[in-house]
């Protein structure tokens, strides 16, 4: 498994430990590879899962897994190779040039794609670019590519010549339903508005600070959280500062485990995701899951899951409109409680042993079709 994650190897425990959780029962042994960081460490989990970390740059990832998988495969065979495909396409062209040398076959990931629907900046333009070149030369080399929505994704795919029957369509967000659910009794808010990402500009910090400046204008004892930490930290609290809404923010990079963040779900009244591109998102099925309203931009499952109205709010990238959508749930608790209900209700399809145990088994018949391709 080539990965972009870089908290595995630092003994972070998120949502990729997860993933790792759900398959290695289904599998004799799984190496990942992922970028280094001066934390990581080599380590070993679930008895036969072993992540390597690159000991070099990221500008070198490409050449670390050419390399790696070199010395893993003289010692062993391995019936499929699973990339995770975003940025520069590093995991994508080393799983392209390692199909070539050593034929193993590959699935490429690709989760999201910077600037689809939309671009937040000049850069994700120009990874949306890099993304489209990376599929046209892979669609033929790829054993299959992993959507994890039904729509959003697959039609960008066909739109750049991949194959229908190559894609394969795997929802990445699955749901600890014993951890995200809904408080006992009732629970005084924390926070009226939360905010759940990775701090970079895909995840619309821009419309955050807008739209939150609005809803100030409103309600000037109005409370964030925002949790995630990324490029964009800084910006964000330059811009906050500058709107005059530092003390109306509280940020937290990190939380410790899913429990914590499930804590802060039910201790908001409402999550908000801004995103101009997203695969899932997965915190907000997490916070639906949890009975928090959501309010989100039409990205990845979510036009797919939210009713508008009825599960949360689904809304246009205009402050304005994010701010709108925020006070009318703010203002009225009880159709932010029936929002509530509802979206927990349709967050049951994805529980977490079923989607890991349905992900595992259409990848164990993918290699098993591969090895009797191999073999025949």
């Amino acid at each position: 498994m080539y990965s972009g994650d870089r908290d595995i190897a630092r003994g972070r425990v998120g949502a990729f430990h997860t993933t790792l959780a759900g398959l290695a029962p289904h599998w004799d042994r799984i190496d990942v590879l992922t970028p280094g960081h001066a934390e990581a460490r080599p380590t070993t989990l679930f008895g036969h899962v072993y992540v390597h970390p690159s000991p070099r740059s990221r500008f070198a990832q490409r050449r670390f897994i050419v390399g790696m998988v070199k010395e893993l495969a003289g010692q062993r065979h391995y019936a499929l190779a699973i990339s995770h495909d975003h940025g520069v396409f590093s995991n994508g062209f080393a799983a392209m040039e390692i199909r070539s040398r050593l034929g193993i076959p590959y699935v490429s990931e690709i989760h999201h794609v910077p600037g689809h629907p939309r671009a937040g900046s000049m850069k994700e333009r120009a990874q949306k670019w890099i993304a489209r070149y990376y599929v046209t030369r892979a669609r033929h080399r790829a054993t299959a590519f992993r959507a994890v929505n039904n729509v959003q994704m697959p039609s960008l795919l066909r739109q750049w010549g991949v194959a229908t029957d190559k894609i394969l369509v795997l929802p990445s967000v699955y749901l600890d339903f014993d951890v995200f659910e809904p408080a006992e009794g009732t629970v005084e808010p924390s926070w009226d508005v939360m905010f759940c990402g990775r701090l970079d500009s895909n995840k619309g910090l821009d419309l955050l600070a807008s739209s939150a400046a609005i809803v100030a204008r409103a309600l000037p004892e109005i409370r964030f959280l925002v949790v995630g930490d990324g490029p964009r930290a800084e910006a964000l609290k330059s811009d906050l500062q500058q709107r005059g809404l530092s003390g109306r923010f509280e940020i937290r990079p990190w939380v410790d485990s899913p429990s914590d963040l499930a804590n802060c779900y039910r201790c908001s009244r409402l999550l908000l995701c801004a995103s101009y591109s997203e695969g899932g998102p997965r915190v907000c099925l997490e916070a639906m899951a949890c009975g928090t309203p959501v309010v989100s931009t039409p990205v990845g499952i979510m036009p797919e899951l939210l009713d508008d109205g009825l599960t949360g709010r689904l809304v246009d990238w205009q402050p304005a409109d994010i701010a709108t959508a925020l006070l009318e749930i703010l203002s009225d608790p009880a159709a932010g409680e029936r929002m509530a209900r509802l979206a927990q209700a349709a967050v049951q399809p994805f529980e977490r042993e079923t989607t890991l145990d349905n992900y595992a088994e259409a990848y164990l018949r993918l290699a098993e079709e591969q090895e009797r391709r191999r073999t025949a």
